[in-house]
């Protein structure tokens, strides 16, 4: 008599299998699921005919790329395998096995309304209990392009490649003549109108560097990159120099991204005000503190965060701030912020006690400096530990009083906690993004779909913090967690773009398609 249970697949099912049975209660397609569920597809619905063979539903295909992204499944190849095989997305898709091009025409067709999708997934997550507080955290992160650096070229090098290609198509021309004389003495007449797959190929690559080098003229730049035109030469963390993207995310304090967008800028310093305006948006009268990093220290920055009213922590400007909070001033007694400025005068106090006057002011690099002079330093004991020259002078732009207040601001202890927040709220969505869903390169080219991408991987992201909130809750809580959701259920305004108009009678859905 055997030990073991027998393997036979060869065995009937007296009842079929049904596809509900195929994934386990509490699964995270269940979740993604009912979310999509929940959505308004009814302008991508618009765009299919009644003519024709039935296409596969919307929110299935919806559902297999929300999933995908969730799980760090992002090529249409391996989203089609999947749909084969793959227990969680035979639910999802109902065992329908759409194709690999079916998969990426939908999400190419239709990348601008799935991006959309990302502000009513935030929606979700906060009827849900996610980003609550009062404070933002903003920073930005470097994705490579689906381009080789290799491909990015000077205009010289455009226009040498260009007349290699004209001399590579007059050969293709020659040889298909020859060919053409060739068969017409042997079979006759050819229909003639007939492109060499060469010709087209280097058709098209010629196509392509005449367009990378208008766009090149046009906005002169000195390099292009011939593949992803988009794309920008951006440093990477560890170093590496290659064509890029700049995402940017704002991040509240339980790691939910509640704004995003994707820039072709290497830097961040134009990307502050954008960010907090969008987590505005979603979080309104909420918003009261915004923490980003060096990045974002310029005067504009500092400047805008006080006319909007915000409690903002910018760690660094110009490398002062980083400089004097590391103990510089310990180390030099005489640095530029250990001179006290007198308001009401209009001067600076240096360590012993003389005045520096206002002395001039001068234009620089679009802003107004103001210069003061120490007058005394002649007679100074430790000039020599002060000024290379006869006399100290300070410059400083006619808004350095913005610096020294965030300085103080740092030093405080609400701004020393604030900052350190950082480590555990932005930076590890990054994490998440990169190491566990392996994005590090994107599958799509130019800015639009590249940012489309990026909007889906961000989505992903917070439907992963969504399941775990969620389940989390409902095993801690049990059935008392569902009049929880219920009571935080209720009407949200109309209009928006794809949210149900009452998230109330989504939320109890959710929590059964979670236990």
């Amino acid at each position: 008599m055997s030990k073991f249970r027998g393997v036979n697949r060869h065995q009937l099912f007296l009842l079929p299998p049904s596809v509900e049975d195929f994934v386990p209660e509490g699964h995270m397609a269940r979740l993604i699921d009912e979310v999509v569920e929940n959505l308004c597809v009814k302008s991508i619905e618009d765009k299919y005919s009644h003519l024709g063979r039935k296409a596969y539903e919307p929110k299935m295909l919806i559902k297999i790329l929300f999933y995908g992204y969730s799980t760090g499944d992002r090529s249409s190849r391996k989203l089609a395998r999947k749909c084969e095989m793959d227990l969680a997305y035979l639910y999802l898709s109902g065992m329908e096995r759409p194709d690999f091009r079916t998969i990426s025409d939908f999400r190419k067709n239709n990348l601008e309304k799935l991006k959309g999708y990302f502000r009513d997934i935030v929606l979700f997550c906060r009827e849900a209990g996610l980003g609550r507080g009062q404070a933002v955290f903003i920073d930005g992160t470097k994705i490579r392009a689906n381009a080789a650096a290799k491909r990015t070229k000077k205009k010289e090098k455009l226009d040498e490649l260009i007349r290699e290609t004209d001399a590579e198509i007059e050969k293709i021309f020659r040889e298909a003549e020859d060919v053409d004389e060739a068969e017409d003495r042997e079979y006759g007449e050819r229909r003639g109108d007939e492109l060499p797959p060469e010709l087209q190929k280097a058709s098209d690559r010629r196509r392509r560097l005449e367009e990378a080098k208008k766009r090149l003229e046009a906005e002169g730049l000195k390099k292009i990159n011939v593949t992803d035109p988009d794309a920008k030469m951006m440093q990477e963390r560890r170093g590496m120099i290659r064509p890029g993207y700049n995402g940017q995310c704002s991040v509240t304090e339980d790691g939910l991204i509640v704004a995003q967008d994707l820039v072709c800028e290497a830097n961040d310093k134009n990307q502050l005000k954008p960010m907090v305006e969008k987590s505005r948006e979603i979080l309104g009268g909420n918003l009261e503190q915004v923490v980003a990093d060096a990045g974002y220290g310029t005067y504009e920055n500092l400047e805008y965060i006080k006319k909007a009213g915000l409690d903002g922590y910018v760690y660094d400007f110009a490398g002062e701030i980083r400089k004097i909070l590391r103990g510089k001033e310990g180390e030099n007694l005489y640095h530029r912020f250990n001179f006290t400025y007198d308001k009401k005068k209009d001067r600076f106090l240096c360590p012993e006690g003389k005045e520096l006057l206002f002395y001039k002011g001068r234009d620089f690099r679009r802003q107004h400096i103001l210069v003061y002079k120490g007058y005394d330093c002649g007679t100074c004991s430790v000039r020599e530990q002060c000024t290379k020259g006869e006399y100290r002078t300070i410059s400083q732009d006619e808004r350095t009083g913005l610096i020294l207040e965030m300085l103080e601001k740092l030093r405080s202890e609400v701004g020393e906690e604030l900052y350190k927040r950082r480590m555990y709220t932005v930076e590890p969505v990054y994490g998440n993004l990169k190491e566990n869903l392996g994005f590090r390169r994107f599958l799509l080219r130019g800015h639009e779909k590249t940012s489309g991408e990026f909007a889906l991987m961000c989505i992903g992201h917070n439907l992963g913090k969504l399941f775990r909130a969620v389940k989390g809750q409902v095993e801690r809580t049990g059935d008392a967690f569902k009049s929880v959701l219920k009571e935080v259920g209720g009407n949200l305004d109309k209009g928006l773009s794809g949210l149900s108009d009452h998230i109330g009678h989504f939320l109890p859905s959710l929590v059964r398609a979670v236990q």
